[in-house]
């Protein structure tokens, strides 16, 4: 079903909140709305029910300025109904995970298994040492680019990964914090340093 902006969504209930006691929309209701709308207001409100018709959600013949004839289809009916079930599975499905994570691996559908994860390709140590120097570099312009938030945890993560980079097995590890650093470059809405430091990344993960 197609979401519907939040706006929309809102002259939704307001056509469901106003029906008669059959069930069928009151068009007296819009009638005298529309009257008492601006010029600005009366556009607003005819574009949300486009959005409405556009998305099946109702039936609209228009009349004296206002919806004559309005009917609630199907998809305008369960919207709501849809909406919360749909926000139920994703609260079902969600993992959280707050600060760094490193090597995890998550398979759905599995209850009381065991599974394994090997990473055998060994990380060229000089490419990440290239990593670190670039975001050393670019440190003082990583909160412009990055967010306050995120820029300190890039600067953590590239301490993290320059005490790590030189113990035995943990190969896993690196990737881990490499993996994050990807991921905060890829939220940063595409600057150059954060390109860069995608473009670097790129050949330690390949």
């Amino acid at each position: 079903m197609r979401k519907l902006t939040r706006r929309a969504e809102g002259l939704l209930k307001e056509i469901l909140d106003h029906r008669l006691s059959d069930g069928s929309c009151d068009t007296e209701y819009w009638r005298k709305k529309f009257e008492s709308l601006s010029v600005s207001d009366d556009a607003i409100l005819r574009s949300l029910f486009k959005e409405l018709k556009d998305a099946e959600m109702v039936s609209i013949s228009w009349a004296d300025n206002y919806p004559y004839i309005l009917l609630l289809l199907g998809n305008g009916i369960s919207y709501f109904d849809e909406k919360s079930l749909d926000e139920e599975k994703q609260k079902l499905n969600s993992n959280n995970f707050y600060g760094s994570v490193y090597g995890v691996q998550i398979q759905q559908g599995t209850v009381s298994s065991t599974q394994n994860q090997s990473i055998t390709d060994k990380i060229d140590e000089s490419k990440i040492d290239e990593l670190i120097r670039a975001i050393k570099k670019y440190d003082p312009m990583l909160n412009d680019e990055y967010g306050i938030e995120n820029a300190n945890e890039l600067r953590k993560s590239a301490r993290e990964l320059e005490s790590v980079s030189n113990e035995p097995n943990s190969e896993e590890k690196k990737r881990g914090i490499i993996t994050y650093i990807r991921d905060l470059s890829v939220n940063a809405a595409g600057g150059l340093i954060a390109s860069g430091i995608l473009q670097l990344v790129s050949v330690l993960l390949r």
